[in-house]
């Protein structure tokens, strides 16, 4: 748990001035009054000082420590859920899982994966819906659809998210949205080319998202 450096140097000042002349120095008798009275006026400022701070670290801080906690719960959740729904395209691309969860593939792997298939095929998704998609250009088109809303989601929070972990997320997202909205005028074989491509980077990405979000 943070606290500003200026919060824990005002409270430790006040607490060891405090101690010091509360133990120590009441115990040595004043040279004058001039400097009793200093005294008395630095003692009630460091009692105020030390007051201060822990009125700050119950009202304001630990407040916003526990909304910067379910902000993170909340960031991680959206951001594994997107992760899984990535997995789920890997795993139809008969990627090994064991690969998928170490992330021990790479781009070449995901093209030769998607050179066995036909996309022109129906594919089944049995987290989705029973029923299959006509093709992979449909399936994949509903699967990044629904990461855009996961990803949109996160705008809520993000006066939780570091400037990497907004960055990585900003990767992510303008790796959906290209692909939902202009995959269709792309020609076939370059259009395949793109969607492998498109897959590989898209769940690297999320993997650095899902890894900044959890050293928060």
């Amino acid at each position: 748990m943070s606290v500003r450096k200026e919060i824990k140097f005002a409270f430790l000042l006040g607490i060891m001035s405090i101690l010091a002349i509360e133990l120590v120095f009441k115990n040595i008798p004043s040279p004058s009054e001039t400097f009793y009275k200093i005294g008395d006026i630095y003692l009630k400022f460091c009692y105020s000082l030390a007051a201060s701070s822990i009125f700050y670290f119950i009202n304001q801080h630990l407040p916003k420590e526990e909304k910067k906690e379910k902000s993170i719960k909340f960031i991680i959740s959206k951001l594994t859920f997107v992760r899984q729904e990535l997995n789920q395209v890997l795993l139809n691309l008969d990627l090994p899982k064991t690969d998928i969860k170490s992330f021990n593939f790479d781009e070449k792997d995901v093209r030769n994966a998607w050179a066995k298939i036909d996309p022109t095929k129906q594919v089944y998704d049995y987290m989705d819906s029973s029923a299959p998609f006509n093709n992979w250009f449909e399936y994949l088109n509903y699967k990044e659809s629904k990461i855009k809303s996961l990803l949109e989601d996160l705008a809520t929070a993000n006066d939780s998210l570091n400037s990497s972990l907004y960055e990585s997320i900003l990767a992510v997202k303008l790796l959906v949205f290209p692909f939902v909205l202009g995959i269709s005028d792309l020609p076939n074989w370059n259009r395949e080319r793109y969607l492998y491509t498109f897959i590989y980077n898209q769940y690297a990405a999320i993997l650095k998202a899902c890894a900044l979000a959890e050293k928060m």
